[in-house]
């Protein structure tokens, strides 16, 4: 599998930012972001692929409020690894939850690796939480020039 550069997945989310603004400027969720819902176009000039967003069969209409009810889930949408904790916990689906699924797919750009699952020896079972530490162990030698200042953990 190719590594993705930086500066490649800095161009691909800001594609895909692009897209998530118009869909949310539409009044739309999309609800399921995810590397496998972005569509890859060659370039026809060469260079960096074009990318779009695919797949709106989970969407729903926006809402700025939430619609949580106390001690009602109003149900989960889109692949769980991808759900915000409030979707997860709630079932509050906000516009807020395609920004926590798109960090997610970047993450999972640069490391190669879904960010989101753990498994626990202790318990010994799979437990859904972010664990950086391993992000930042997976990424350590990948860092650019661009952050070389910066004191990470």
């Amino acid at each position: 599998m190719r590594t993705i550069s930086e500066l490649e997945v800095c161009f691909y989310t800001y594609q895909i930012l692009m897209d998530i603004q118009y869909v949310h400027k539409e009044g739309w969720v999309h609800c399921d972001i995810k590397l496998t819902n972005i569509l890859v176009f060659n370039n026809e000039r060469g260079g960096m692929h074009k990318l779009k967003l695919a797949d709106f069969g989970l969407s729903l209409k926006a809402c700025d409020r939430k619609t949580y009810m106390a001690g009602i889930s109003l149900s989960n949408r889109g692949t769980l690894l991808y759900a915000p904790p409030e979707s997860l916990l709630c079932g509050i689906h906000t516009k807020y939850y395609d920004i926590w699924s798109l960090g997610c797919t970047m993450a999972e750009m640069m490391t190669r690796d879904c960010v989101c699952i753990h498994y626990d020896t202790k318990e010994e079972k799979w437990l859904w939480q972010i664990d950086i530490m391993r992000i930042a162990k997976s990424m350590e030698n990948d860092f650019s020039k661009y952050h070389v200042d910066e004191k990470w953990f």
